[in-house]
């Protein structure tokens, strides 16, 4: 048997509909129409408008990326988890996520990774900022 996958559409090149939410809309319906329901979006794609608007409408779902708070020190090779995603940026993206899609956040990535970031320090980080 065959199983129709979920259409997922990224919505990275579309930071340009910034100026133009009305086009946005229409887009997003033609996207719709063809079967589109779960759009792959993040914070920094049109500064957060892309969520925002993304946000309005209850019949998407969203996934959303929090980005590093510095990504250009990502190149070092001692990046430190914290430094990149400390608690305060993490709780203020995720407020203003919240904001954006009516209280509910389908799916939250971190946009940003450091191959030396060890998981224990990660998890313990993240286990952190959940628990508050």
């Amino acid at each position: 048997m065959f199983h129709k996958p979920d259409i997922i559409v990224g919505t990275w090149g579309m930071s340009a509909f910034d100026t133009a939410p009305t086009d946005f809309k229409q887009l997003i319906a033609s996207l719709q129409c063809a079967g589109a329901r779960v759009f792959d979006s993040a914070l920094v794609y049109g500064q957060g408008s892309i969520d925002e608007h993304l946000g309005k409408d209850p019949d998407i779902k969203v996934i959303t990326k929090i980005p590093a708070i510095d990504r250009d020190a990502l190149r070092n090779p001692s990046a430190d988890f914290n430094h990149h995603y400390p608690r305060q940026h993490v709780r203020s993206c995720v407020e203003r996520l919240l904001a954006y899609h009516q209280g509910t956040i389908d799916t939250l990535l971190l946009h940003n990774w450091h191959p030396d970031w060890r998981f224990d320090q990660v998890r313990d980080a993240l286990t952190q900022y959940t628990s508050e």
